[in-house]
């Protein structure tokens, strides 16, 4: 979430701001990707995905709670000039399917482990935002002989930091009239822009899946209950890139992955990638180049 000054960007907007934002909003969500594509999920649902570039390591970039691949844009367009770049729709959401019944964690981990099996790809880093970190993850246990690294975006910024079940309901009682479609307003208390909320809005689609609340539960209750004990298990190189609006525990993460480094962005809310385009390519190219 974000700061006092988000809201005073959002009522300080100009009133010409809006229609050439939204025509930037436009631009931003054509991606210029040479492949695109679909596998079907150990549980039969339908996975969609965009490949483009060649070379190793191949990254794998997964996006977080509500877009979807296209939110990579800027990523896989940077770094598709010397990698083979993969984003994919996680089930739910985007152009993937629907039809899962049972949205966790070990689901989407599984949809990872699938996706680097039927594309029989090695030296793979998993690149997540937000709840896609934690998919990043979970995916690491399961692919441990292909990995070269994990990066995390802003998410488990202090591992210790959990909510209680009540806590998780008020939080998804105050994000979930938010969370529509058109509803830039309200919308606008996340981003740091105008252009990043427009941006956000073209990635929802027209109705919100009722199942996506069911999401954010289990995703809350996976980060409280189990990150800990999985990131043990993860034997790859573990980083974070995080905004600067809220403090990151090294300390705290390093006492469940001892080499853990993080690298924080200034000036940036949690779609750091978006703020700082050119910033974020730099600081996870420096992670591609160490590794």
């Amino acid at each position: 979430m974000q700061s006092i000054q988000s809201i005073y960007m959002k009522n300080s907007v100009d009133p010409i701001a809006p229609v050439i934002a939204i025509a930037i909003g436009i631009l931003l969500t054509t991606c210029s990707i040479k492949d695109e594509q679909y596998i079907t999920s150990a549980d039969g649902v339908s996975i969609y995905f965009q490949k483009a570039g060649v070379g190793k390591p191949v990254i794998l970039f997964i996006h977080g709670f509500s877009p979807h691949s296209d939110c990579w844009r800027d990523q896989v367009n940077y770094f598709s000039k010397d990698h083979q770049v993969i984003a994919l729709d996680l089930p739910g959401f985007g152009k993937s399917g629907q039809n899962r019944k049972e949205w966790s964690m070990d689901s989407y981990g599984d949809d990872i482990e699938s996706l680097v099996s039927k594309l029989n790809l090695d030296d793979v880093i998993l690149v997540g935002h937000s709840m896609g970190g934690l998919v990043a993850l979970k995916a690491a246990t399961k692919i441990p002989d292909k990995l070269r690294c994990v990066v995390i975006v802003d998410m488990l910024n202090d591992i210790n930091s959990v909510l209680t079940d009540s806590q998780i309901e008020d939080l998804i009682n105050w994000v979930r009239p938010k969370i529509r479609k058109g509803n830039l307003d309200s919308l606008d208390v996340f981003f740091s822009s105008r252009q990043n909320t427009l941006r956000y809005d073209s990635l929802l689609p027209s109705e919100i899946p009722s199942f996506w609340w069911g999401i954010v539960r289990n995703t809350f209750r996976w980060a409280r209950d189990d990150a800990k004990q999985t990131i043990k298990e993860i034997k790859a190189p573990v980083y974070s890139i995080n905004a600067d609006n809220t403090p990151t525990n090294v300390d705290a993460m390093r006492q469940y992955s001892p080499n853990f480094k993080a690298t924080i962005i200034k000036g940036t809310t949690h779609y750091v990638n978006w703020d700082k385009p050119d910033e974020f390519n730099k600081a996870l190219e420096a992670i591609v180049n160490s590794n």
